[in-house]
């Protein structure tokens, strides 16, 4: 049982120091090395100034800085709050302006759209990176700090752990508000429904700061002591980079979306090398998946794809299909200890 987030590293760094979970191309880290890094980041953060119940705003890239980022937040008692690293900078500021974020994480790449936001939200007071950047920013691997290990005051599980900007279906992007105890009770659901286990490695091809990619790829795993493969974005799918990886690392489940599937079902593999392939789930999330990839992923890779529905205020998965009893062209069953109920459009269950 965990407490909070911030536990999903340290637990697993004393019960499995040397097993790796975190594979970047060619680099890899065991839980042990994670731990070291999020707690360093962790020291500077709170050496300036980051505390409990501060909201940190990150604008990362699918990279392993982005779990580092992400867990030394939590594990400080303070709220993360991901951005999505497609917006433009007009459209971070309202995100940021609307929670009052006071400090922000991110990265070179994303600097013209940083200099712009902080200019924009006064309540910005430090940014941070894990590199050297052109904007004005704090070096965590180069920052001085007085203690590697910060006293971290105690977190309640259902203290705010994440604000996730979405736009649901109507208008400007509102904060939907999760807690510690939201995303470890997600994450316990996700395990149930489809049996994750501790041999488990999750392929990370999605955007991480989405809700759907979080928990499936990095969350659910974490919770089992299992893995994932962090590829920095979907482009790479079909790449030797991606190809050498899969064979080399052997992840067992791929998180994707429909579009994602249909390219892959216009592959028509051969007997041997779909055995070649280590999958043993694909999931599908994030819209309808067609009747006709279905059929055409089936003929092509010999499993069927789970397709499952989830909404950002759900944590976010909130129903998938059985494995072993897919039923094609539905969202499947609800999850474990969740309740739904289907209304009409006047609200008439």
């Amino acid at each position: 049982m965990y407490r909070n987030l911030g536990e999903l590293i340290s637990k697993n760094a004393k019960l499995y120091p040397d097993r790796k979970h975190i594979y970047h191309y060619d680099k890899q880290y065991t839980f042990a090395e994670t731990d070291k890094i999020v707690n360093r980041t962790a020291a500077v953060l709170a050496s300036y100034g980051v505390k409990k119940g501060d909201k940190v705003a990150m604008l990362v890239g699918n990279s392993p800085e982005y779990m580092f980022a992400y867990f030394s937040i939590v594990r400080l008692g303070a709220v993360a709050v991901p951005q999505n690293i497609f917006l433009k900078a007009k459209e971070i500021y309202l995100n940021l302006n609307d929670c009052w974020a006071d400090y922000f994480i991110s990265t070179e790449a994303f600097a013209p759209v940083v200099k712009e936001v902080v200019d924009m939200v006064p309540s910005i007071k430090k940014v941070f990176a894990f590199e050297g950047t052109s904007f004005n920013s704090i070096n965590i691997h180069t920052a001085r700090v007085k203690d590697e290990l910060p006293e971290i005051e105690e977190i309640d599980r259902d203290e705010l752990a994440v604000l996730i900007y979405t736009s649901g279906t109507t208008g400007r992007a509102k904060g939907v508000m999760l807690t510690h105890a939201n995303l470890l009770a997600n994450a316990r659901q996700f395990k149930i429904a489809v049996d994750l286990n501790e041999n488990d490695i999750a392929v990370a091809v999605l955007p991480i700061f989405h809700a759907y990619a979080f928990m499936t790829c990095i969350i659910g795993p974490l919770a089992v002591g299992g893995g994932v493969v962090i590829f920095e974005s979907v482009q790479d799918v079909g790449k030797e980079s991606y190809t050498k990886a899969i064979m080399t690392y052997k992840p067992t489940i791929l998180i994707a979306v429909p579009q994602l599937y249909s390219a892959l079902a216009r592959r028509k593999l051969t007997k041997e090398e779909q055995n070649a392939l280590p999958f043993r789930l694909y999931i599908s999330g994030g819209a309808p998946l067609p009747m006709d990839t279905i059929l055409a992923f089936k003929e092509s890779y010999g499993q069927d794809i789970l397709e499952g529905y989830g909404l950002s205020e759900a944590s976010p998965i909130a129903a998938i299909n059985p494995i072993g009893a897919t039923k094609p062209g539905t969202i499947g069953l609800v999850f474990p200890e969740m309740e739904c109920k289907i209304i009409d459009d006047n609200g008439k269950e």
